[in-house]
């Protein structure tokens, strides 16, 4: 993979704990973190979309804006801007709410907009409207891999010249989205923009069987797949963000220092592996313990996903 350049970095949280503190952090990105776990959007959407948009795409345009906003904006051609998200289960609220009219009120009482809303690809459809994104336009919905494998993808969308920038990461309702900003090199060393970091190897696999070596395999073929694309040997990895004990052949047992999305965040499934890239890039930000960092996602039905990123 061409090292892809990561330039913008937007954050929301419900979180008021470890995410508060990230949001002071200086270069820690653009960030809005709830109070007493509820987030105030209206100062970033307006009327229309607070009334009309699903909460997982009223978040995945808040985080998407927080992000170009960090990056100093996007001066390309709506043609050339991408969007690729994670989010597995859609807005589960207007799901719930469709099948509640069909089972209690019959199918004539449902609203015709309830169904667009709930289906999992609404909210890179609503950024991509919200901004005027006209290239790719993706969902994954692998759960808790789903955003390693949308930053992942949006990285090959890159490396592929479909677009010249994609914006990628993951949403899940009703609180949590992560959205970094994605550049080919060129066209951040061109615009002379600030780059927080680098996607430089990536690699997912299902696991042969579920059991816990079962998912010691996956994840050694992801981590070595990933770190090979990358021209990294795992010797150098600094620091591992996720369940580095699926990692101990890959280290040949050495201790790695690791970090976990879950405890910084809380749970929040298909936006994980997001917020696992964005406490890479958090990361790199001391030049004493500027290395590589290799992010692991996995879930239980076997998906094992990895992303290396660099200074």
């Amino acid at each position: 993979m061409l090292p892809v350049a990561i330039t913008g970095v937007g954050v929301v949280a419900a979180s008021v704990t470890t995410s508060a503190e990230l949001a002071g952090v200086p270069g820690a990105g653009r960030w809005l973190v709830g109070v007493d776990g509820r987030l105030d959007l209206s100062g970033h959407l307006d009327a229309l979309q607070l009334r009309s948009f699903d909460r997982a795409s009223q978040l995945a345009v808040v985080a998407a804006k927080l992000a170009l906003e960090d990056a100093g904006g996007w001066p390309g051609a709506p043609s050339s801007l991408g969007v690729c998200l994670g989010n597995t289960h859609g807005c589960l609220e207007a799901q719930i709410a469709l099948d509640r009219a069909i089972l209690t009120e019959g199918p004539q009482a449902v609203s015709g907009t309830l169904f667009p809303y709930g289906a999992f690809n609404a909210a890179a459809a609503n950024v991509a409207i919200v901004l005027h994104a006209r290239g790719a336009n993706l969902t994954f919905a692998t759960g808790a891999a789903a955003g390693t494998d949308a930053c992942a993808e949006a990285a090959r969308q890159l490396q592929d010249g479909c677009v010249t920038c994609m914006l990628g990461g993951g949403v899940e309702a009703p609180g949590d989205a992560a959205v970094l900003l994605l550049e080919s090199r060129d066209a951040a060393d061109g615009r002379g923009a600030r780059t927080r970091g680098m996607i430089a190897g990536a690699a997912s696999r299902v696991a042969d069987d579920d059991s816990r070596a079962g998912f010691e395999r996956a994840a050694a073929w992801s981590a070595r797949s990933a770190l090979e694309e990358a021209g990294i040997v795992a010797g150098d990895v600094r620091l591992v963000v996720g369940e580095v004990e699926l990692l101990a052949k890959t280290f040949d047992g050495r201790s790695v220092p690791t970090i976990s999305a879950e405890s910084t965040f809380g749970e929040a499934p298909s936006a994980s592996g997001a917020f696992q890239v964005v406490l890479a890039v958090l990361s790199l930000r001391s030049p004493a313990e500027r290395g590589p960092v290799l992010c692991l996602s996995r879930t239980p039905e076997g998906i094992v996903s990895v992303i290396v990123v660099t200074p």
